[in-house]
């Protein structure tokens, strides 16, 4: 029995194969970044919800904050796992609720934590920035997970 080492360029052709093909092919580092970037306010959000849980008990501002952490995150794993059918809806979401946020956060910061703290003042505002910028890339990266998906062998 002589050892033949398989070529790279081998079509798969058993469903064994094919999950070992699948698993080969990357997903873009860009929307790798933008996954990363959802499961972090993802993360985010329930430590908030948790949070206001311990302050104001249960209400619904923290399984507001639940249900929108359970959201971000399982849009990230469903991108990365390659079964969304695309990313523009997400991407568009994300960058509409991080300006509205961003919004509601300058209208209710208050001067005086700004003025104290001229640099951390304005920490606030990173957390919707970092949202948008997770749409932004997904919008970008939109073409490439797409390509990525239909090298997978799913349909568009």
């Amino acid at each position: 029995m002589t050892f033949r080492p398989k070529p790279d360029h081998v079509t798969p052709k058993t469903s064994a194969d094919i999950v070992g093909f699948r698993k080969q092919i990357k997903c873009p580092l860009i929307i790798q970044f933008a996954a990363t970037l959802w499961i972090v306010y993802g993360m985010l959000l329930l430590l908030d919800g948790a949070l206001a849980m311990l302050i104001v008990g249960l209400s619904l501002l923290p399984i507001i904050r639940f249900l929108m952490a359970a959201v971000f995150i399982g849009i990230a794993i469903v991108a990365l796992r390659g079964d969304s059918r695309g990313l523009r809806g997400h991407a568009w979401g994300s960058i509409v609720l991080g300006w509205a946020q961003a919004l509601f956060t300058l209208i209710f910061l208050r001067p005086s934590e700004a003025e104290r703290l001229p640099l951390l003042g304005y920490t606030p505002l990173l957390i919707p920035l970092a949202l948008i910028v997770a749409g932004v890339l997904a919008l970008i990266g939109n073409n490439r997970y797409l390509n990525w998906r239909k090298k997978r062998g799913f349909c568009p």
